[in-house]
């Protein structure tokens, strides 16, 4: 399946859209500023992260109601 048939379906969506949030999340705990990433960028990549997020999680929404509510396979 390519790429752009994965980016058509709502439930490839969702996972990688909670992946992005998986990652933002557990980038808290794990990630610390040091000398050569200060926290401006861990914030920025952190950031990052959330709003793929919500993009990808909003765009399968979408999707799933252009093809019908319970179309998530």
């Amino acid at each position: 399946m390519s790429v752009r048939n994965r980016l058509n379906n709502p439930k490839h969506l969702i996972r990688i859209g909670m992946a992005c949030l998986l990652i933002a999340i557990l980038s808290q705990r794990f990630l610390h500023p040091t000398a050569i990433f200060g926290s401006e960028l861990i914030d920025g990549v952190r950031g990052v992260l959330y709003g793929l997020s919500i993009g990808f999680n909003l765009w399968a929404v979408r999707l799933a109601g252009r093809h019908g509510c319970g179309d998530w396979s």
